[in-house]
């Protein structure tokens, strides 16, 4: 591979990385998975990315040595690697989901909320965190329609189901 296309690799490999960071972040909200194991998942495809890009790296961008050498080769690493493999993670298990829905209640354990959108800032949006399958707290994010009832509600309704990796999957969810 010349030093031409691998820079373009590299290149389309970031832009890649940072599109799938933002689409992983909006499936994330509507699924169960414990951000202790995306962050490994992570570390782990980052550092594989490291040991194998560091010494092409180096002949591609003679420009840099030392710290800022290995820093550019992590930060590459992580979003080309790190990104796109948990990026591939969250989403196999979001789309390759069975289609059969299961109904739960869960106790709401504390409020919160967050502010609005660009032009919407003085909209705040509830949030409630719930207690998920005892070992693992959600918060889940509503409209600000409910923001002035929020104390109000106790329960929250989900329509849960499975998804390919067997994390839960949020199809629906209801204040009670």
């Amino acid at each position: 591979m010349t030093d031409k296309t691998a820079k373009r690799v590299y290149t389309y490999s970031l832009f890649l990385g940072f599109a799938l960071l933002c689409w992983q972040i909006l499936i994330y909200r509507k699924t169960i998975v414990d951000p202790k194991l995306l962050s490994a998942i992570v570390i782990i495809a980052t550092i594989i990315g490291v040991v194998m890009i560091s010494r092409n790296y180096s002949k591609i961008y003679p420009i840099y040595s030392g710290i800022k050498l290995m820093f550019f080769t992590v930060l590459q690493s992580l979003i080309s690697f790190g990104f796109i493999v948990s990026g591939i993670f969250i989403l196999m298990n979001f789309y390759l989901s069975s289609g059969q829905i299961e109904i739960q209640q869960h106790t709401i354990i504390s409020r919160s909320s967050m502010s609005g959108g660009k032009r919407h800032r003085n909209e705040r949006k509830p949030i409630f965190e719930i207690q998920y399958n005892s070992y693992y707290r959600k918060q889940l994010v509503f409209s600000h329609q409910f923001y002035e009832r929020r104390n109000e509600f106790k329960i929250i309704e989900l329509e849960v189901k499975e998804g390919f990796f067997g994390f839960d999957i949020l199809e629906n969810k209801t204040l009670k």
